[in-house]
């Protein structure tokens, strides 16, 4: 616990955040406890309007663009703006319509992405290349499409949208090295009118604020199977609502999700009290420790056996030391990883929820695993 919050302080001294900045939820329930003197105040609100826009509402009304028709209006009329996406690429998965196959890398059985402008399709774990394919390599159909998108796919709408205006990315496609990314904000900052498109590498340097920003979707996040996706939900729309000083525009297809809809009013502590809640429900953290399990190998079988053999090595001692009894752990899995695979290697995983307050008795619990296998103790995300 208390490593938590030197984290919290380590992190706040490093971004020089002070009390209006976002904390965690686990920070956050810390410092009640203990007593810590925290506050979390409303943050000078320099946006004059937000808007949540619909984008299943888009559909019905015949705009089948990533750009709904309100954003596609503010784009025209401000001309200097911040789009904000989750992911690089074109369109993040391709997909069959006759056979239901989906192009997966052969190395980490992961969707492949489209990268348009170099006509190659790239797996985002390990580079692994390939040349997207004219037919189907399972059915030989010809109705291959292209579904999802990422920051190639926004910047070629922006195009038909605004031909002439001068465009900006910020994703690991384009940025190599810190002096290339610093190249490129500068090039903005000094700009009257263009468009910057970004993934998360948009926080890491000194942007000035804009009149426009957008989130063009933040369902790549918001539906990761984390305990934690609201939470990053919440912090990146705060944050990147700071960069503007005028509209901030969100873009989705969850516009009752609790923690868009709190972000978007800077209400924090609304979205501290439903998000507790829940996961005092589900004994996530603060109200357990994780302990995640990770095995590797190139043989699936040997992958299976071995988390098989573990888990029950573990529910055995476990009972031994009376921890189950007790209900001081539980045991998710074995399942395989978010991941399945990276280069050639299968992934799977158990998770320990664990609510054993002795180091000692942990400690003899995790002794029963192997040292080929991967620890990580207070994982920052289950994935």
């Amino acid at each position: 616990l208390h490593r938590l919050i030197r984290r919290q302080r380590q992190m706040c001294i490093r971004d020089r955040l002070n009390a209006t900045s976002f904390v965690s939820v686990d920070f956050y329930y810390l410092a009640k406890r203990k007593n810590y003197k925290i506050s979390i105040q409303q943050p000078d609100n320099k946006v004059k309007k937000t808007k949540l826009i619909d984008m299943r509402q888009e559909i019905k009304e015949g705009n089948f663009s990533i750009i709904s028709r309100d954003l596609k209006s503010a784009l025209e009329k401000y001309k200097k703006a911040i789009l904000y996406i989750p992911r690089r690429g074109d369109s993040t998965f391709i997909f069959c319509r006759d056979c239901g196959y989906v192009l997966k890398c052969s190395q980490c059985e992961v969707p492949l992405v489209l990268h348009k402008r170099e006509n190659k399709l790239i797996c985002h774990y390990c580079n692994n290349e390939e040349k997207p394919p004219a037919l189907c390599p399972n059915c030989k159909s010809y109705r291959i499409k292209y579904y999802g998108a990422g920051t190639q796919k926004v910047e070629s709408e922006i195009k038909k949208i605004l031909p002439k205006i001068k465009i900006f990315r910020l994703d690991s496609d384009v940025i190599k090295n810190p002096a290339s990314q610093k190249k490129v904000i500068n090039q903005f900052n000094k700009e009257k009118t263009a468009i910057l498109i970004g993934t998360q590498m948009i926080f890491e340097k000194n942007i000035r604020p804009v009149e426009l920003v957008a989130v063009v979707s933040i369902e790549t996040i918001l539906n990761l199977p984390d305990y934690r996706s609201s939470e990053r939900v919440f912090e990146i729309l705060s944050r990147l609502k700071k960069m503007s000083n005028n509209l901030f525009f969100v873009q989705t297809y969850n516009p009752e999700n609790f923690a868009i809809n709190c972000a978007l009013k800077n209400n924090w502590k609304k979205f501290y009290q439903q998000e507790i809640k829940l996961r005092k429900t589900l004994n996530y953290p603060p109200f357990s420790q994780l302990i995640k399990l990770v095995f590797e190998h190139k043989e699936l079988k040997r992958v299976k056996t071995e988390t098989e053999i573990l888990l029950k090595k573990l529910e055995f001692q476990a009972s031994k030391l009376n921890l189950l009894k007790e209900k001081k752990v539980q045991f998710l899995g074995p399942s395989p990883c978010f991941v399945p695979k990276i280069r050639k290697k299968y992934r799977w995983q158990i998770v320990i929820k664990s609510n054993i307050k002795e180091l000692g008795l942990r400690n003899q619990l995790l002794m029963t695993i192997p040292s080929n296998w991967h620890i990580e103790i207070d994982p920052e995300s289950l994935l």
